[in-house]
């Protein structure tokens, strides 16, 4: 009888041991389930939800939301601009922290002896195609004499 207890001592010791490991088993399974059950829900809550968007009607008016602070604004990227000529500045068209695209005009520059050459050789222009003009009519009454002549010689000619 004693080792029949002492069988069946081992053999609930045998029994009694794997049932043990039948809930680690399912246990070590729940939590891996249950850990990737918690990274869906993250990543849903995170990513998955639709994004909640608010629409209003357009309405035209006036701007009145407003940030205060202090601080410095800096820019995205410094350039420094250089005339090709150095010369006086008339009309500053930009002013300090305005947009601007490549080859806008930015400033016009007073130079008095380039207007003045500028006067001038408009004058002289003038002149010239006035002077055109006027030896253009010339020419226009010399061809004038010229055929009339021609015609009066002819006409001479046949008279003689």
């Amino acid at each position: 009888m004693c080792s029949q207890l002492r069988r069946r001592g081992v053999d609930l010791f045998l029994q009694s041991t794997s049932d043990v490991k039948r809930p680690r088993h399912l246990v070590r399974w729940l939590s891996i389930v249950a850990v990737v059950a918690a990274v869906v829900a993250v990543v849903y809550i995170r990513w998955g939800r639709p994004k909640v968007v608010v629409t209003a009607a357009v309405v035209r008016g006036r701007a009145v939301e407003a940030v205060y602070a202090t601080g410095t604004v800096e820019p995205l990227r410094k350039v420094v601009v250089k005339a090709r000529i150095s010369e006086h500045i008339a009309v500053l068209l930009v002013e300090a922290g305005d947009t601007v695209t490549a080859g806008q005009l930015l400033a016009r520059i007073e130079n008095p002896l380039r207007t003045f050459a500028l006067a001038q050789g408009r004058i002289e222009l003038t002149k010239a195609q006035t002077q055109a003009a006027a030896n253009h009519r010339n020419w226009q009454g010399c061809k004038r004499k010229r055929e009339y002549g021609m015609r009066n010689s002819t006409l001479r000619s046949a008279i003689w």
